[in-house]
């Protein structure tokens, strides 16, 4: 699914995450490939903070398997993490909006009674 979600978005273009519908900027589930960069780069950010920690503070003299491993981990992570919330965004913010306006409705018609 998530290589089906990447190969489908275009920078300036918004899909669904549920259901591939392009959708408008902003709305609960939208991805695009420029936001799924967004998560890689966040991802490799961490893990290069990771490797100057090691360096500097830890006393390191250089790069160590680990430190390369922690940027290639920050990297999926930041990437998985940005399409999961995408997921959840898509589904579980829906229903949540589903419920919260069959709830105002019930209100506002027991309020008219």
């Amino acid at each position: 699914m998530v290589l089906q979600l990447q190969s489908a978005c275009s920078v300036l273009q918004w899909q669904s995450a549920y259901d591939m519908q392009v959708v408008k900027p902003g709305t609960n589930g939208g991805v695009s490939a420029l936001g799924t960069a967004a998560g890689l780069a966040g991802g490799v950010l961490i893990g290069c903070c990771y490797c100057v920690f090691e360096t500097w503070v830890a006393g390191v003299p250089h790069v160590t398997a680990l430190g390369c491993r922690a940027v290639a981990i920050g990297a999926a992570a930041g990437m998985l993490g940005n399409l999961v919330d995408s997921v959840l965004g898509a589904t579980l913010q829906y229903v949540t909006h589903l419920a919260y306006t069959l709830t105002q409705t019930l209100t506002e018609w027991q309020a008219i009674r």
